[in-house]
């Protein structure tokens, strides 16, 4: 299992929102280079980090594979992880996943689904690679 941190920002009296420091649409001027963040390998499985460095809440999103949340806060979840395509991340918190690129290669998007932080830069892709 591969694991990755991701960072949730966003700049202070400015309405730039950050995945790993890198806006990924250009806004008020700001450039923006929209490249590949991860390439995961196909049927491989990965632990994220998702930390919200922020004090807003965001609503993380990821398309095509289902994610298994593990812990929020440092703390495991109780009964069986449950599966989803979004969640809802707290003003500073941290929350695992798990995921597994079963069979579809090539690229896609996670965001927030907040959508004013997505249209101001809150979104990154993933390219799964053989």
């Amino acid at each position: 299992t591969l694991f990755r941190s991701v960072y949730f920002q966003q700049n202070p009296g400015q309405a730039h929102f950050y995945v790993n420091g890198k806006l990924f649409a250009e806004h008020n001027g700001v450039p923006a280079n929209p490249t590949v963040m991860f390439s995961p390998k196909v049927n491989t499985v990965e632990q994220w980090k998702l930390i919200n460095h922020s004090p807003e809440w965001h609503n993380f999103h990821i398309h095509i594979n289902p994610i298994q949340v593990i812990s929020v806060n440092g703390k495991a979840l109780k009964g069986q992880p449950y599966w989803v395509d979004t969640l809802t991340m707290a003003p500073h918190s941290t929350t695992v996943i798990r995921q597994r690129f079963a069979d579809f290669t090539g690229r896609f998007v996670f965001h927030c689904h907040v959508l004013v932080h997505e249209d101001h830069g809150m979104m990154a892709e993933v390219d799964v690679v053989r």
